[in-house]
């Protein structure tokens, strides 16, 4: 009996996080137009989704949509990229993909999250979530930072470590007090502050190690067990 009610409360709080959990919303509306390839879409105004962090992920008017940053493996769970409760997250997962100025799993990450903020069903939108983080685009990644010379060993191992966990294999770790950081606002030319170095972190997109045809297992196991996100990162290795 005690376990009966145990379990009952523990699914209740469960429901309760599941509901309560800040996923973020949208502003502005997808306005778009088919352009003559009739695979293309332009967005004819600003749109974006505000995470439940406050980072705000931009699609501004102009940019072209067509959902290739979605394997077309996952298309038969939702049967297009731009059906349904799927299409505004679906838009800032494609620009963002093109744009390539965030980390790559924050990208997948985001377009999960735009998910359920579209009240698209957990399961599904973990399959969606598996099949873009496995299966879709990813880059390197290139950070500059400049900080005073004292923090220099310091911020290098704090940039390292950060890009380390899910973006692959640090490949070069400069440091350079360099003449010119490139063009300023005004149009001149600006240079290194006096006392300040420049920290450039670059590293490569690890290769997934699932196959496309492990995509069904995989697909399989979420309806069934409903893993954490981690976990779903976690197939494969």
């Amino acid at each position: 009996m005690y376990r009966r009610i145990l379990a009952c409360v523990l699914l209740s709080v469960a429901s309760f996080m599941a509901h309560s959990q800040n996923f973020g919303s949208f502003v502005g509306n997808i306005d778009t137009r088919w352009l003559e390839d009739d695979r293309r879409m332009q967005l004819l105004a600003d749109f974006s989704y505000v995470d439940g962090s406050g980072l705000v992920w931009a699609a501004p008017k102009g940019s072209i949509v067509d959902g290739a940053s979605i394997p077309r493996l996952a298309w038969s769970v939702i049967g297009g990229p731009f059906e349904g409760a799927y299409r505004p997250a679906s838009v800032i997962h494609d620009v963002a993909c093109d744009q390539q100025s965030r980390r790559w799993e924050d990208v997948h990450l985001a377009f999960y999250n735009a998910m359920r903020a579209s009240k698209v069903d957990e399961l599904l939108a973990k399959v969606m979530y598996a099949a873009v983080y496995h299966f879709g685009p990813r880059w390197p990644l290139e950070v500059h930072e400049v900080v005073p010379l004292a923090d220099v060993s310091h911020r290098q191992r704090a940039l390292s470590k950060k890009m380390r966990g899910e973006a692959g294999t640090i490949l070069e770790i400069v440091t350079r007090d360099h003449e010119i950081l490139g063009q300023g606002a005004s149009g001149k030319l600006e240079s290194l502050p006096s006392g300040m170095k420049e920290i450039i972190v670059h590293s490569d997109a690890p290769v997934s190690g699932l196959r496309s045809e492990d995509f069904e297992r995989l697909k399989q196991r979420i309806l069934r067990d409903n893993p954490s996100i981690d976990e779903i990162q976690q197939a494969g290795r």
